[in-house]
C-alpha cells in the first residue's frame, strides 16, 4: 500500500447536522476537518492537531469511527475518521490559517450531497449519519 494518509473529524450537532467548511486551497470542494498525517504520527495525535490548527480549538473527545481506504492516483490511502459533537461556533479560534469560520456551515445530510466534495466523503457523511441514527 502506498500511503499518504489522512485523518478527518467529523463533528455533529444534536439534529445530526454535519460541520463542513470550504476549502481555501480547493474552493470548489467542501470537506471536513482535517489533513495529511505526518510521518510516524498517530492518527489520533493528526486529528486532534488538524483542529487545533484550522479551528483553535482543543479536541479532546474525538472518537474513532472508522478507516477508510481510497484510491487516488493508482495508489491506495488511508482515511481515518473521527467524531466528535459539535462544540458551538463560539469555542473555534483565530488560527494562523486565518479565521475560517465564516467557511464552516452545519448542513443536513440532504445539503452535504448537493455541495462539491470528494467521493470518499459522501460515504463518510452517509455512513455518519446512519450510526447517529441507530445510536
Amino acid at each position: 500500500m502506498n500511503e499518504n494518509p489522512v485523518s478527518v473529524v467529523v463533528f455533529y450537532d444534536i439534529s445530526h447536522k454535519l460541520l463542513m467548511h470550504k476549502r481555501k486551497s480547493s474552493p470548489e470542494k467542501w470537506a471536513f476537518i482535517g489533513g495529511g498525517i505526518k510521518t510516524k504520527e498517530d492518527p489520533l495525535v493528526a486529528a486532534k492537531r488538524e483542529v487545533q490548527e484550522e479551528l483553535g480549538y482543543e479536541a479532546k473527545n474525538l472518537r474513532f469511527f472508522r478507516k477508510y481506504e481510497v484510491s487516488r492516483a493508482g495508489d491506495i490511502s488511508a482515511v481515518y475518521v473521527y467524531i466528535a459533537p459539535f462544540p458551538g461556533f463560539d469555542q473555534f479560534h483565530h488560527t494562523k490559517e486565518g479565521d475560517i469560520r465564516s467557511d464552516l456551515h452545519l448542513v443536513t445530510i440532504e445539503q452535504a450531497k448537493t455541495l462539491p466534495s470528494f467521493p470518499v466523503a459522501y460515504q463518510i457523511m452517509e455512513d455518519v449519519v446512519n450510526f447517529l441514527n441507530r445510536a
